[in-house]
């Protein structure tokens, strides 16, 4: 992403908050949702010291927006009361993160999990927003990050084939401008193998339409010159922790421009 003061980039957060998260990963002790909020404040983290503070000066190089979908509402996620454009300027998120013992990286958002995954409702938000934000920024880059544990009953069981296929055809628009990245991350507490940025969708259903949903990662992700051979899609489905972390660090350096070398992630085709 190419991002300055008069070109600032968009980056938006669309966070499954429902009980389901609650769940520890593989029966242990760590809950999913605490990783998800550790993770996607890091990532915050990391883009206030590499975006937006340069030689000790704040630039308003980002703007962030956040939203937790759970129950039957899609809510503000910062701290900071949310402004009618539904956006912050640098200024006003980046030392608005709280400082919480035990926790390397301030905490920007935080929830508990309750009740459903109205994600489709949160996708309809976020397109919303993303129009807005065209408006006054018609070339800027934006960067969407959704965050789900759902699975087929829970976020496709209720839909049509009218309304899945209308949700598909909302990204494609949005994916038509080259400057707009969907990075799909597919959390599992199941010990189930990770799909990291595959080249093809899967098989099912399901992994089919996150798999539409998002877009292809951009070359520049990747600094091993055999990965930019093959084209992979923003997408990982049954993420495991590290998985998690290794992903949402790479998405971040997207969005700075800085390859991640020697990531250690296993993509999807390749041998462990």
């Amino acid at each position: 992403m190419k991002i300055t003061t008069s070109n600032p980039g968009l980056v938006l957060f669309l966070i499954d908050g429902s009980h389901s998260t609650g769940a520890t990963w593989g029966g242990g002790a760590e809950i999913l949702a605490d990783s998800i909020m550790k993770q996607t404040n890091q990532f915050i983290l990391d883009l206030v010291v590499n975006a937006v503070f340069d030689e000790g000066e704040l630039r308003d190089r980002i703007k962030l927006s956040a939203f937790i979908a759970q129950g039957g509402e899609v809510n503000w996620a910062l701290e900071v009361e949310q402004p009618s454009e539904s956006w912050l300027s640098s200024e006003q998120w980046a030392n608005s993160g709280r400082k919480a013992e035990g926790s390397k990286a301030p905490l920007w958002i935080e929830y508990s999990p309750v009740g459903k995954t109205p994600l489709f409702e949160g996708w309809s938000k976020v397109k919303q927003v993303i129009s807005n934000f065209k408006q006054q920024y018609a070339n800027s880059p934006i960067f969407l990050v959704t965050l789900t544990d759902g699975d087929f009953k829970e976020l496709l069981g209720s839909k049509t084939d009218a309304e899945k296929k209308q949700m598909v055809e909302i990204f494609d628009n949005l994916k038509a401008e080259n400057n707009f990245t969907h990075l799909v991350v597919h959390i599992s507490s199941d010990e189930q193998k990770p799909l990291v940025f595959p080249s093809e969708a899967p098989d099912d259903e399901f992994g089919r339409f996150l798999f539409d949903i998002s877009t292809w990662m951009p070359q520049m992700a990747f600094d091993n010159p055999q990965e930019t051979k093959q084209m992979r899609r923003a997408y990982v489905l049954n993420a495991d922790p590290g998985t998690l972390t290794k992903v949402l660090e790479l998405g971040s350096k997207v969005v700075y421009q800085n390859p991640m070398p020697e990531s250690n992630l296993v993509f999807e085709g390749e041998e462990e």
